[in-house]
């Protein structure tokens, strides 16, 4: 495509009907609404923008016949009924065929050469090929993407069908469909027959959403196209393809009655069992399982053990579970994250003491040398678009079951904008996409707002509400799960214990304490206890003094 050395510029086009979409060069033409090029044949056919009218051609001076396309598999009947004929044009055969208004006076013509050109003359059509023949109403029209289509649909009945074509392709359907809403309106059914390509395909459904609920059907054919249909000789086939064309939906919009096998599929909630430590916690009969396929959101204050929690179900999914996990922790690096990995393991802080060299082989072995673990070292670079690549990434190619994400506030950084709402929204928004494309069950660190509900903070134990999410509503909004993580981090009695709140559970509806979880800081691991310890008196029993 030529886009400099332009004669002239913003001309209307003759093809989609683009008011000054057309450029005009040297030898050719193009428009960039349609993106539709056209090579001139003829020094005489350029500018036709200027003077189309008068450029039309007639059969007589060109030598023009009505007659079989035998190549086709199209009848001179066919080609007689819709104006569409054979004739030699500087020298060279050509194809024409006349697009007539509703008075039958020829306004454009589409000329066809052997090397697949194309020429159109005349003034732009607003109306279908062969809409002329068909001016009352009706039980059912179909409409094609070009003449060919429209030929070999219209012969398979003799030519008594109401069958026509959009004069320009499927690109500019769109345009024609508009321009004669009220003509197809008046049939029962419209039966959209355009080609089986992507771009036919997604014409079809544009132009089906212009029509009235119900009215649009959209033809599936096994070929290409319906003269493709013909020529193999599948008639048979492609006739009861038009009869049994499918009403149009949406995207989204499903028959009930089509979802039997899908429905006996799912069956119940599917997932594993949480750790058998944890069988007399309420969070089990709650949720049941660690459910897959799911968006799973946990919130808390800052250091309340977010991460903690999390690397948790990382190893029991992956380790005792044999799962494949995906780790994206944006505040430390894969290095840090693998390390706390093998410290569960071994009922070590490697971070803070040595072990002996086999301790650490062991946990190495049974941790991260599984391979069930793959992880994202993120540099610093958090781009959301790099960010929810590498998220599908791991779900799809490293086919991981389970994916953490710590933590969502770090995840926006990397979006554009300054509005933190609408940034959580959006982003939230594509993971669930995420969940949706892949059947991947995420898990969501989300930090929570300074100011709690009660009033008491966060990091001293205040209760977590889901008012407290941070930034927006679309984290509970789009959350099959939702946890709080609780936890006084300045009582020297409870700073070591943590309540876990269940929040919501889209497919239970049961929420409320989960349970309670110990950290034992010489192994670092979290341990399940029946209730937590009383509160510490920040004074002793024999001090009596003024307070």
């Amino acid at each position: 495509m030529i886009k400099e050395g332009a004669i002239n510029t913003h001309l209307p086009c003759p093809d989609c009907g683009s008011s000054d979409g057309l450029a005009e060069y040297p030898e050719n033409s193009y428009c960039f609404v349609c993106e539709k090029v056209t090579f001139y044949k003829d020094r005489e056919v350029r500018h036709l923008s200027s003077n189309k009218t008068s450029q039309l051609i007639e059969m007589e001076a060109y030598q023009g016949e009505f007659k079989d396309l035998r190549s086709r598999g199209i009848s001179r009947k066919a080609c007689e009924h819709y104006g569409y004929w054979c004739g030699r044009f500087n020298g060279k055969p050509v194809q024409v065929a006349d697009i007539k208004d509703m008075s039958g006076t020829v306004i454009h013509q589409k000329l066809r050469f052997p090397d697949k050109e194309f020429l159109t003359l005349g003034g732009t059509p607003k109306v279908f090929v062969g809409q002329h023949l068909f001016p009352g109403k009706g039980r059912k029209v179909v409409v094609t993407e070009g003449e060919i289509d429209m030929l070999s649909i219209a012969q398979l009945d003799n030519c008594q069908w109401p069958v026509v074509s959009v004069p320009n392709g499927a690109k500019a359907a769109k345009k024609v469909f508009k321009e004669q809403y009220e003509w197809l309106i008046g049939f029962d059914e419209v039966v959209i027959a355009f080609d089986m390509d992507s771009v036919g395909r997604e014409a079809a459904a544009e132009c089906a959403q212009i029509l009235p609920p119900g009215k649009a059907k959209i033809l599936v054919l096994s070929e290409k196209d319906a003269n493709k249909m013909l020529t193999e000789g599948k008639e048979k086939e492609l006739k009861n393809a038009l009869w049994n064309a499918q009403p149009y939906r949406p995207d989204g919009i499903i028959n009930g009655n089509s979802l039997r096998d899908a429905i006996k599929q799912r069956g119940k909630e599917q997932g594993l069992d949480w750790p058998d430590a944890w069988k007399n916690m309420p969070i089990v009969e709650f949720t049941k399982c660690i459910p897959q396929k799911k968006l799973i959101v946990v919130g808390a204050g800052s250091s309340v053990g977010k991460s903690t929690f999390t690397r948790f179900l990382a190893y029991y999914l992956g380790v005792q579970k044999g799962t494949k996990i995906g780790m994206v922790y944006l505040e430390e690096s894969a290095v840090e994250t693998g390390q706390a990995l093998m410290s569960y393991h071994c009922g070590t802080r490697l971070h803070l003491e040595d072990v002996n060299e086999e301790t650490w082989n062991d946990a190495f072995v049974a941790t991260l040398g599984t391979g069930n673990f793959a992880l994202y070292d993120a540099f610093g670079s958090v781009e959301s678009d790099n960010l929810l690549s590498r998220i599908r990434y791991l779900a799809v190619a490293e086919d991981c079951k389970y994916i953490i994400l710590d933590h969502l506030s770090i995840a926006i950084s990397g979006l554009e904008g300054n509005d933190e709402r609408k940034l959580i929204d959006k982003l939230m928004t594509e993971l669930r996409c995420i969940v949706e494309e892949t059947g991947v069950t995420l898990v969501v660190v989300s930090h929570l707002t300074r100011k709690p509900a009660d009033g008491k903070a966060h990091e001293e134990g205040g209760q977590v509400s889901t008012k407290d999410f941070r930034g927006s509503g679309a984290i509970l909004q789009l959350a099959d799960i939702a946890f709080g993580l609780e936890r006084n981090t300045q009582d020297p009695k409870l700073r070591d214990y943590t309540t876990v709140r269940v929040l919501k559970v889209r497919y239970t509806g049961l929420t409320g304490i989960g349970g309670y979880l110990h950290f034992d800081h010489a192994t670092g691991r979290l341990n399940p206890v029946e209730a937590l310890p009383e509160e510490s008196n920040e004074f002793s029993e024999d001090d009596d003094g003024d307070y």
